[in-house]
């Protein structure tokens, strides 16, 4: 309708144009250029009234009809894509002959907060159908029951690697498989592991997958006796770089009355913490060899150091839990049960805090590999393989899974969430992975148990210098003989 007036409009607009035109037509040229110059001005106007006109009524005619309520109820409703299902289309398609796959450990796998497995084992049974049973043995006698397993043609599938005592050693004694046959370290998936795997690595063969390198210590300490000491709280001191050997000389210091038999650092494992908290491992592997380094000069230096905090009375090994003012032990034990965690302060009210050990790098980070070897003798390695493609596709899942844990059920804070976080990328950023409680028995035994630590166990302690002097000759060939290369001498 409003298109029919518009033309009608314009109609009459033009015929009353050209009337006036025509009653103008008499007059002398000049005139007549103006008029026809009128004219179409007149014409032009008209048109774009007319323009603008019809383009409002087009625009109104085009304009869509409103959505009623009814209408977006039957929409399409939004499709949320399950977590677990994008997790399973990324692992490699196959059917396992053998479902089950055992597990030798001394504890259980990791639960969720709702107390189900992990994202990762869920995806094992989703997509494979496949269960991980797990042995649960002591932790004393791991090494020694796989041992007995595999003679007796009973070999579990897989055992973990995090607590960096098997290895070398059980490649040495040839109770692990070489892993290359069952995972492709070239894959898109296990790329990023590859260097990581590589140190799990003898004589040319690779015998574990690592996941990831994981904070092997750090510092437990109270938050409250912190405050009430005066003293400026670990936590902001890391973020700052400013939590070094030097501040921990003077705060512990003035914290511990050894003849009140107050000490001020606590935990066995302290010892290793700070002999690694230098940056280099007594004992590591290069290029698929063992190496010692009983004659490195950082490590002799961090050694002396440590010597110094125990001359000082700082350390106790016998310390009890909460009496001390830093206690050096695994993030585990503000993580398991058995009452552990709240034996250092109340944890939901945000007494306990942890940072890294200190260092004087500020940037190292004593850790460990968390992965698996397979077994010697395993009846089902595929099926252990296709765990571990499971365990490392979920990694990002797993760990958002362990967080909700330790929130919903540990009673972590944000800052404590935090902070782990920070450690973890400090381990896979600059790890100092130290393998010397994975060296074979006889040479851990007679040359390397303690020695570490030595220099910080009390009236028995020993300068470096000394302890150094009594292994060495007998380290260097010992470890030549691992490498299977003969001594070249002294």
């Amino acid at each position: 309708m409003k298109a029919l007036k518009t033309a009608a409009v314009l109609t009459g607009l033009l015929l009353t144009a050209s009337l006036c035109g025509c009653a103008e037509g008499g007059g002398s040229s000049g005139e007549s250029s103006s008029a026809d110059e009128s004219r179409a001005e007149t014409t032009a106007s008209v048109t774009s009234a007319a323009e603008a006109e019809t383009s409002s009524a087009g625009e109104e005619e085009s304009r869509p009809e409103p959505v009623s309520e009814a209408e977006v109820s039957e929409a399409e409703p939004v499709i949320e894509i399950d977590p677990l299902d994008e997790l399973c289309a990324v692992l490699p398609d196959g059917e396992l002959e053998v479902k089950e796959v055992r597990r030798l450990a001394h504890t259980a796998l990791e639960k969720s907060a709702d107390g189900r497995g992990l994202p990762s084992e869920q995806a094992f049974d989703r997509k494979y159908g496949g269960r991980v049973v797990t042995d649960t043995v002591p932790f004393e006698e791991r090494y020694t029951k796989l041992a007995a397993m595999v003679m007796s043609n009973n070999s579990p599938d897989i055992i973990p690697a995090d607590d960096m005592d098997l290895f070398p050693k059980g490649a040495v004694e040839g109770l692990f498989e070489p892993i290359d046959k069952y995972i492709d370290f070239s894959s898109e998936l296990w790329k990023d592991s590859a260097a990581l795997s590589d140190l799990l690595t003898f004589k040319g063969e690779r015998y574990g997958a690592a996941l990831e390198a994981e904070p092997r210590y750090v510092c437990i300490y109270s938050k409250k006796t912190v405050a009430e000491k005066g003293l400026d709280d670990p936590a902001g001191l890391a973020d700052r770089e400013l939590w070094t050997h030097g501040w921990l000389d003077t705060v512990c210091g003035n914290f511990a009355k050894v003849s009140e038999g107050k000490f001020a650092l606590g935990g066995k494992a302290f010892p290793d913490a700070l002999s690694q908290s230098g940056g280099v491992p007594l004992i590591t592997m290069e290029k698929g060899q063992i190496l010692s380094n009983i004659e490195n000069d950082t490590l002799a230096e961090t050694q002396k150091w440590m010597y110094r905090l125990n001359e000082d009375g700082l350390y106790s090994e016998n310390a009890e839990r909460g009496g001390t003012l830093f206690w050096a032990d695994s993030l585990d034990v503000l993580t398991e049960g058995g009452g552990q965690a709240e034996s250092f302060g109340d944890i939901r009210g945000g007494d306990v805090m942890f940072v890294p050990v200190p260092s004087e790098d500020k940037t190292v980070m004593p850790a460990r590999l968390r992965g698996y070897f397979i077994c010697r003798g395993s009846r089902n390695a595929h099926g252990a393989a296709a765990y571990l493609n499971c365990l490392k596709a979920g990694a990002r899942l797993d760990e958002e899974a362990r967080e909700r844990r330790l929130t919903e059920v540990c009673g972590w804070n944000e800052e404590m969430i935090v902070m782990r976080r920070q450690c973890f990328l400090l381990a896979q950023d600059r790890p100092v992975l130290d393998f010397t409680e994975g060296m074979p028995e006889e040479i851990y035994t007679r040359l390397l148990k303690g020695v570490s630590g030595r220099t910080m166990s009390g009236e028995d302690a020993a300068e470096w210098t000394e302890t150094a002097e009594e292994v060495r000759k007998q380290l260097s060939y010992a470890v030549m003989k691992a490498n299977d290369t003969e001594p070249t001498g002294p």
